[in-house]
């Protein structure tokens, strides 16, 4: 049959196949193999079929129940269904190992060679799916455990986009306020600088007239005393004897406007002193109002660090969840790969299963032209069954009627030889006669 798979697999030694069934719990000493006997034979392959088709036992003692239908009698079939289930899983083992030649004969009459031969295709095909086995049960349990993380981050993903949303939704309902407060800042902002260039000003001119009524203060004093000084000459003087009372009273009435030229230079620096003490009030009220815009502002900028750490927060939760995509898109890529590996090895099975399918069905298809040619091959014996009856039967008549005309014609024979003996010897003495004719 062409495009059949072959696997090319060593021959094992019986002790090596005794080992081998025995890693899977089959025991079958080496020593059977010599001289098998059908019945441990289909044992060992009963537990092999079990195991490496990953069937039950029942599902090989459970009769087929579309086929039961069609039977006339299908308790005449309860031990011939399970035995051909059993045949059909085995023969699906066996083209599956890389087995294509085996034969019901095989199972019924095992021969040593043979069994050696299908039981090292078997052991090899084991050690071949342990191989693969681990390494899918590896992929497997990878897969599983991508798929979890994977889930827990989608699920710390979504945690993070639920606190980024309810982070907007909040920065969306303050934003009017900040707005505001922004704008409120930088009026306020732009307020204090020209008050702080006012202050400034009146800071200078406060020194300015502070500078000049220490002037004023200190001319003042020095007038103050030039005029006890003078009080105590003038005292003095009167103590003493009046030598020019003119000259006196005249330098006496200069001193007094001089004095009263002072007290009203004192007036205007001590009215001066009111005003700059009057400005120096303003400024104080300006200097308080000036703190409390700097203590809005500082409260501006507490609410302005705030937002600040807010986005700082938005932008480690935005942060957070761009690692979290990247890890999972990574994870995704990871899963991809292995998805892609198991894809691979579902497709390869199921190409095995296809190829197997294949064989399986033109075995079947093998087996149903077996079965038609053995019926008509059966269809045949019994015409030729009936011709050689049939041909006997004439032969046997034949022979009686040759037997019958060998009677006759020997009776014939004999008669006629009594004839020719008779017609001789009426011959023979007509010669006689003759000759003595002839003679005499």
């Amino acid at each position: 049959m062409a495009g059949k798979s072959v696997f090319s697999f060593p021959n094992l030694s019986p002790s090596e196949i005794s080992a081998c069934l025995a890693e899977v719990e089959i025991e079958f000493p080496p020593q059977k193999l010599t001289a098998p006997t059908a019945t441990e034979m289909r044992s060992v392959y009963r537990q092999l079929v079990l195991l490496l088709l990953g069937m039950r036992p029942e599902e090989l003692e459970q009769p087929h129940f579309a086929a039961s239908q069609v039977l006339t009698y299908p308790e005449l079939y309860d031990e011939a269904i399970p035995e051909i289930a059993f045949a059909r899983a085995l023969k699906k083992l066996m083209v599956s190992v890389g087995v294509n030649d085996f034969q019901m004969s095989d199972l019924n009459k095992p021969e040593s060679k043979r069994m050696v031969r299908y039981l090292s295709a078997i052991i090899n095909f084991l050690k071949f799916r342990g191989e693969r086995r681990a390494k899918f049960d590896e992929y497997d349990t990878e897969f599983d455990a991508l798929e979890e993380q994977k889930n827990e981050l989608e699920s710390k993903n979504q945690e993070c986009k639920e606190e980024l949303d309810k982070l907007k939704r909040r920065l969306q309902a303050e934003q009017p306020m900040v707005d505001h407060l922004t704008a409120e800042t930088q009026s306020l902002g732009a307020e204090v600088e020209e008050l702080n260039k006012f202050q400034w000003q009146l800071q200078q001119d406060w020194r300015s007239q502070k500078n000049e009524l220490r002037r004023l203060e200190a001319i003042s004093q020095n007038n103050m005393f030039k005029i006890m000084n003078l009080k105590q000459d003038g005292q003095k003087l009167r103590s003493q004897i009046v030598q020019d009372p003119e000259k006196l009273k005249k330098a006496i009435i200069d001193m007094e406007e001089q004095v009263e030229v002072e007290k009203k230079t004192i007036g205007d620096a001590e009215v001066k002193a009111r005003e700059l003490s009057a400005r120096l009030g303003c400024l104080r009220k300006l200097e308080e109002s000036i703190l409390k815009c700097v203590a809005v502002m500082n409260e501006c900028s507490v609410e302005t660090d705030k937002l600040q750490k807010q986005k700082e927060q938005i932008d480690d939760a935005q942060a957070g969840i761009t690692e979290a995509n990247a890890e999972s898109r990574e994870l995704e890529s990871r899963q991809l790969f292995l998805a892609k590996q198991l894809q691979a090895a579902a497709e390869k099975l199921v190409r095995l299963e296809k190829v197997h399918k294949e064989k399986q069905e033109a075995a079947q298809q093998a087996l149903v032209e077996a079965k038609s040619d053995r019926t008509a091959a059966e269809k045949e014996r019994e015409e030729a069954q009936a011709k050689i009856e049939e041909n006997e039967k004439f032969i046997r008549a034949m022979q009686k009627k040759i037997n019958e005309r060998k009677r006759a014609h020997i009776d014939e024979m004999t008669l006629m030889r009594e004839k020719y003996e008779q017609l001789e010897t009426q011959v023979q003495e007509y010669h006689h006669r003759l000759i003595k004719a002839m003679r005499g």
